[in-house]
């Protein structure tokens, strides 16, 4: 019976130790934290009840995707062109042009989407909370990249010594 109660303890002893292994090597998504911290600042500035909540945030969830996949094809549009440029591979002037047409089309396309975003908000939020939510987005993604170059350049200083 002590030869149980033993392993037990020492099974314990050593999954103990090495979870905080495990979780210090976990990659967090840095996504869901931001968009969580968006929406807590959101229903301060908002003030909404909870239907328009609930409305305002499934519409602002679906547009946050589909904004992701959107600049993740420009990001694969900027490396083709990158790739381009290092590859030994001759490119005629209408392929590039033909890339840089591609790479506008995605650029318009963001607008526009961002356009209907903002206009079928009309219906959720009055004028007011509009422009709140318009001003809080820019200000909201300065702070973040303020952060993070801010982040960097400590990471970058240490490093350093």
């Amino acid at each position: 019976m002590k030869h149980k109660i033993y392993a037990l303890l020492f099974i314990v002893i050593i999954s103990s130790l090495l979870y905080p292994q495990e979780r210090r090597y976990q990659r967090m998504d840095g996504h869901k934290k931001i968009d969580q911290l968006e929406k807590l600042k959101l229903m301060e500035i908002l003030d909404l009840d909870e239907e328009a909540f609930i409305r305002f945030f499934s519409r602002h969830s679906e547009y946050k995707t589909q904004m992701r996949k959107a600049m993740n094809e420009q990001d694969q549009k900027l490396e083709e062109m990158e790739t381009n440029f290092t590859s030994a591979k001759m490119i005629t002037d209408k392929e590039y042009e033909n890339m840089i047409n591609n790479f506008i089309e995605g650029e318009k396309k963001i607008l526009t989407d961002r356009e209907t975003y903002l206009k079928s908000l009309s219906t959720i939020l009055k004028p007011e909370q509009l422009c709140k939510l318009i001003v809080f987005e820019k200000r909201f993604r300065e702070e973040i990249r303020d952060v993070l170059l801010r982040d960097r350049m400590r990471m970058k200083k240490n490093r350093e010594r």
